[in-house]
């Protein structure tokens, strides 16, 4: 499930301010709120409730983008 979850969010779900009132248009809105959705469910399921979603989703945004990262993917392993 660790797996499951560091793919999911590698794949590319990001949480942004605003998206609450967003609707989902398109099939890849659809799928990008999906995403979320499973991979949240996937953390809870594991145990991760206290999980802050902008520090969350700056992660994701950092990955994806190919930003700079505040900790390199190895050290994020051991510390998850």
């Amino acid at each position: 499930m660790r797996t499951l979850t560091i793919v999911l969010l590698m794949a590319g779900m990001t949480l942004s301010g605003g998206v609450a009132a967003q609707e989902l248009k398109t099939l890849q809105d659809s799928v990008s709120y999906g995403l979320g959705l499973l991979v949240a469910q996937n953390l809870k399921q594991q145990g991760f409730e206290a999980i802050d979603p902008a520090i969350f989703s700056k992660g994701v945004d950092d990955m994806l983008k190919n930003s700079a990262m505040k900790i390199e993917p190895a050290k994020a392993n051991v510390v998850v």
